[in-house]
Formats: structure tokens, C-alpha cells, sequence
């Protein structure tokens, strides 16, 4: 018997749409298979909402508990680890991440200081967000205002939604929030 091949360990720093849906699909990918590659998401944040519907729940028309995801259930589901906290170290030649202590509301540690090994790191930086992309999206003095801004993000949504969830769930979920609708109470501010 030869000794075992060791596992590749590919680290994403930066969970937020494109951290959460490359370790999704890498997970999925290559999660799945003993001994190829284990996959760790880290971010500060436990749970993950999608940033461009803020505006939908600070006005008061989106419940954002309803449309959060936990990351710790997104790794269970589809085989990659999830590890709370901030990234604040590198040291290339041991190939590990250092990463800070979470503190509690009242600045008391909860999770010490600790190094991940990785033979791949992802660092996702401010080109990740949609706000970047639908800034990107100009046409000289002309910006993508309004109803079609509103049509762009509603897709890079949807989009989002099948990388996590399927076409199915998000079909399901997309058809039920449409036939509910007219249903909900609908806050007018002036």
C-alpha cells in the first residue's frame, strides 16, 4: 500500500456572491471526491444576503432573514468548509493564512487566532461585487438607470440563486414570490 495522496486545499477568502458561488461550485465539484480537495470558505460574516436587495429591506418591503443564507449551511450542502473571520496574515513560503480573532458584540474573543494551510488561495477583492459591475456598465455619459438597472440586478439575482440553489428551487421560489405579490402590504414613503 503507497502512501496517500494528500488533498489539495484551496482557501476563498471573502465569502459575498462570488466567494459563496465559486466554493458552491468547487464544492460540488471537487468536495465530493475523498482525497482531491478540500475547499474553505472564510468570511467575517456567518450569514450571507444578497448586497443589492438592501435597498428592499431598509425600505421595508423584503424580510432579509427570508432571503439570507447561513454559510455554515451552504458548506454542509454541497461539501466545502466554512470558517468565520478575517483573513490578516499570509506567509507564502508555509503556504498558511493567518486569520484574526472573532470577538463578540462585547469585544470579548470567541474564536482564537488560527492558520489555515493552502495550496491555492482566492483573495476576493472589490472587482466581486455587482455594485463594481453596474458601475462598469456605461455607455459614455449614459448610465444604466431605473427600470433596467432594476431588470440587470433582478437577473445577476436569479443568476445567483441557480448557482446556490438550482434551477428548480429558484424557479419554485421565483414563481411563488410572484403569485404572492399582490398579497403583501406595501410601504409608500414621501
Amino acid at each position: 500500500m503507497g502512501a496517500e495522496q494528500q488533498a489539495h486545499e484551496i482557501v476563498i477568502v471573502g465569502g459575498g456572491a462570488g466567494g459563496l458561488e465559486l466554493a458552491t461550485r468547487l464544492g460540488n465539484k471537487l468536495g465530493k471526491k475523498k482525497n482531491r480537495a478540500h475547499i474553505t470558505l472564510i468570511d467575517a460574516s456567518p450569514p450571507h444576503l444578497w448586497k443589492p436587495l438592501l435597498y428592499e429591506v431598509a425600505a421595508g418591503s423584503l424580510d432579509s432573514y427570508a432571503e439570507r443564507l447561513e454559510y455554515l449551511a451552504q458548506a454542509h450542502w454541497h461539501h466545502f468548509r466554512f470558517r468565520l473571520g478575517r483573513m490578516d496574515g499570509l506567509d507564502r513560503e508555509k503556504q498558511e493564512i493567518s486569520v484574526a480573532p472573532t470577538l463578540d458584540e462585547d469585544g470579548v474573543e470567541i474564536i482564537p487566532r488560527r492558520s489555515f494551510r493552502c495550496d491555492t488561495l482566492i483573495a476576493l477583492g472589490r472587482f466581486s461585487t455587482v455594485g463594481n459591475l453596474m458601475g462598469g456598465l456605461s455607455c459614455g455619459s449614459i448610465m444604466i438607470e431605473g427600470a433596467l438597472a432594476r431588470l440587470v440586478y433582478w437577473s445577476l439575482h436569479k443568476m445567483h440563486q441557480i448557482a446556490l440553489h438550482g434551477w428548480i428551487k429558484t424557479a419554485m421560489t421565483t414563481y411563488a414570490h410572484f403569485i404572492s405579490t399582490p398579497t403583501r402590504a406595501r410601504i409608500k414613503l414621501h
